[in-house]
């Protein structure tokens, strides 16, 4: 039986306990991270603490986070990139749909495409996120919407700031800090 050297044992124990960790969530820069869906094997990657932000209580599909009244909800959808031609359509019925919800002059502001949201993947690629945004001066209320397709399944973020609650002016500049921490488990 031939000998194998110990450095191909450690490394091939090493990719080992790496991919059971990446499955069941584990340290990244020193924090554990956990996918979301749970059971996803195309999902965002989530850290258990983000810097100033407050998680909210997670869905199957889905987790929400808080800052000064503002809000990102990472969701995952099965099936979802088939409803639509282009990431930038679904892209846009999410965010008309916040808009609406927001209210005000919101709803009836223009969306407009802006530049994608760059995230690194957990294999240290990079994916972008097609986004769109809709906001409102002088209600200082606005939103922000970023789609991912893999096959028929999409990722989604939604990050909206309303008065009394948050305000955009204030709220939208956080964003990019919270995506430095957040990546994507591509299958």
């Amino acid at each position: 039986m031939p000998t194998i050297p110990r450095t191909a044992k450690n490394t091939a124990l090493l990719i080992g306990a790496s991919t059971l960790l990446l499955t069941t969530g584990c340290a990244v820069d020193d924090r554990e991270y956990s996918p979301v869906p749970a059971d996803g094997d195309y999902a965002w990657y989530v850290p258990d603490e983000i810097p100033e932000w407050s998680a909210r209580e997670p869905g199957d599909d889905s987790q929400g986070f808080q800052f000064n009244g503002c809000s990102v909800t990472l969701a995952h959808t099965e099936g979802q990139a088939a409803r639509f031609d282009s990431e930038e359509e679904a892209a846009g019925y999410w965010t008309d749909m916040v808009a609406v919800q927001i209210g005000g002059n919101v709803a009836d502001a223009t969306v407009t495409t802006i530049d994608p949201v760059e995230l690194a993947t957990d294999t240290g690629e990079t994916v972008e996120l097609t986004s769109m945004e809709v906001f409102d001066e002088a209600q200082d209320a606005g939103a922000r919407v970023g789609v991912h397709w893999q096959g028929d399944d999409e990722l989604h973020y939604v990050f909206k700031c309303s008065e009394p609650f948050g305000s955009w002016s204030e709220g939208e500049g956080e964003l990019e800090a919270f995506f430095e921490n957040i990546k994507v488990v591509l299958p």
